[in-house]
């Protein structure tokens, strides 16, 4: 996980969430998962927020 989200910045959450199930669905011991994403406020000085 922390490959996936270090990797780039990703603009929808929907995206990181997708990226990760691939990500533990590739293990052939997974055979099922669900990822829950919560869009957080951002704080300031965060990278992309806008003033």
């Amino acid at each position: 996980m922390r490959r996936i989200v270090s990797e780039d910045h990703v603009a929808p959450a929907e995206t990181l969430a997708e990226r990760i199930a691939e990500a533990a669905l590739a293990d052939a011991r997974v055979i099922a998962v669900r990822v829950r994403v919560k869009k957080l406020e951002a704080f300031v000085g965060a990278v992309g927020r806008r003033a």
